[in-house]
């Protein structure tokens, strides 16, 4: 299933990318719970599932937004 991307969430994600940030903490329209909006800078912004780990290189990348 694909994760729609909200005006505000394309506003978050640029931000993010402007900045040089490599998370978003409350992106917009994404449950938190489950996904989390991770900035991997020379491979693109990627919405991933962490499956409740807290260590980047174990979350799933699921479907790439920027």
């Amino acid at each position: 299933m694909q994760h729609t991307i909200s005006d505000r969430l394309a506003e978050q994600i640029a931000h993010m990318v402007r900045n040089d940030e490599d998370w978003i903490p409350d992106a917009d329209g994404v449950n938190p719970e489950i996904h989390v909006v991770i900035n991997y800078f020379d491979n693109g912004v990627w919405l991933c599932a962490h499956n409740g780990e807290c260590f980047i290189h174990k979350f799933e990348r699921t479907q790439r937004l920027a």
